[in-house]
């Protein structure tokens, strides 16, 4: 009968493609997941703010009228930004 070479591991062994990149741990893959997930809020919130407020400047001065809400929801979308990022 052949001896195993592997002493003692098990060669079926599944091992998930982030583990050792993240030290296994699950509170680690949770807190990136929400890290990535808030940045991408954040830059959504910066895009759309600066889209309002460049629309609002254009439509302000090219055709001397604005967007109403503009000011109020850009200045909401700054808010939640850094709440995001505090």
């Amino acid at each position: 009968m052949a001896k195993s070479t592997l002493k003692g591991r098990c060669p079926l062994r599944v091992v998930p493609f982030f583990y050792n990149r993240l030290g296994g741990s699950t509170m680690k893959r949770v807190g990136v997941v929400l890290e990535k997930t808030l940045n991408a809020l954040m830059a959504l919130c910066l895009a759309f703010m600066s889209i309002l407020v460049f629309g609002n400047v254009v439509l302000r001065y090219g055709f001397n009228s604005g967007i109403t809400w503009s000011e109020e929801m850009s200045r909401f979308l700054f808010i939640w930004m850094s709440f995001f990022g505090a």
